[in-house]
């Protein structure tokens, strides 16, 4: 029944629209009204069912637009962490150290979501993602993202960051007691998690584990590495000393820029003198 008045809502928002001036339209919940500029946009609506590979074509479609800078090719309008940071490396320039941080604690609070969501939030319908294990404490139902990367994150207008891509979501404590299992993981951390951000237990799945959610805190690491660099802090060690990407993350090989080229203040609090500042560089 909501999907039939959703269509006829999605129907009257369409009529209506050429006949009244400065129409308004609503999308997750922020309000957009046309203002007379001049300029046109289109914009296209995408039905994507819970459980499916809809969401994956959708976003497949959007990088397919971003990939063509042409005048007579249509334009992506919002861009994602990713596009940022690659203006910011073709201009020579870097963001802002306050910019970087409250774009890095939005991402954390929407990771902090996934891994303390509650049991009660999940609908019946849900329940086959959901799975039978049981809740831990407090009956959360914690998930992963498996995927946490710049490109995974849109900029909203004031540059507040939001998390998409969930078909790489799964609960994220998974015993792994048999090298089957082992192997299934590993698969699908292969065809779901980027391999520049992927935590290390999931290059090579151990039996007799648990797989959890720190490998989405991994993951944050190389993100906040990417905003303040450029690239994974495993990217740039491939292209400066070759080898593969996979050996670097289960060997630890990254490293920082020296002092003198490392453009990256960071400010932390001395617990022996409250609310002092030390500027040092990492």
């Amino acid at each position: 029944m909501s999907f039939i008045f959703s269509s006829l809502r999605d129907t009257l928002y369409s009529v209506t629209s050429c006949c009244f001036p400065n129409p308004t339209l609503q999308i997750n919940r922020r309000t957009f009204k046309d203002a007379s500029t001049g300029r046109f946009f289109a914009l296209k609506q995408i039905r994507c069912p819970f459980g499916d590979d809809s969401v994956k074509d959708a976003m497949r479609e959007v990088d397919m637009y971003r990939l063509f800078q042409h005048e007579n090719i249509i334009k992506v309008i919002n861009g994602n962490l990713q596009d940022a940071i690659n203006n910011h490396s073709l201009q020579g320039s870097h963001f802002p150290e306050k910019d970087m941080l409250k774009i890095f604690r939005g991402i954390c609070y929407a990771v902090r979501a996934l891994h303390n969501y509650k049991l009660p939030n999940v609908r019946t319908e849900y329940n086959n993602i959901v799975g039978t294990q049981p809740p831990i404490e407090d009956n959360i139902v914690p998930f992963a993202h498996r995927d946490i990367k710049p490109g995974n994150i849109l900029l909203d207008d004031d540059q507040t960051p939001i998390l998409m891509d969930f078909g790489s979501l799964v609960r994220a404590r998974i015993k792994v007691d048999n090298r089957s299992k082992a192997l299934t993981e590993q698969d699908l951390a292969a065809e779901n998690s980027t391999i520049s951000y992927r935590a290390p237990e999931l290059f090579d799945v151990k039996t007799n584990i648990e797989l959890n959610e720190k490998v989405d805190i991994w993951s944050l690491g190389c993100t906040l590495y990417a905003m303040a660099y450029g690239k994974s802090p495993f990217e740039n060690n491939i292209n400066e000393h070759g080898g593969s990407i996979a050996l670097a993350v289960l060997n630890n090989q990254f490293k920082f820029p020296t002092i003198e080229n490392d453009r990256i203040v960071i400010r932390v609090i001395n617990p022996f003198s409250p609310g002092y500042l030390i500027s040092k560089r990492r």
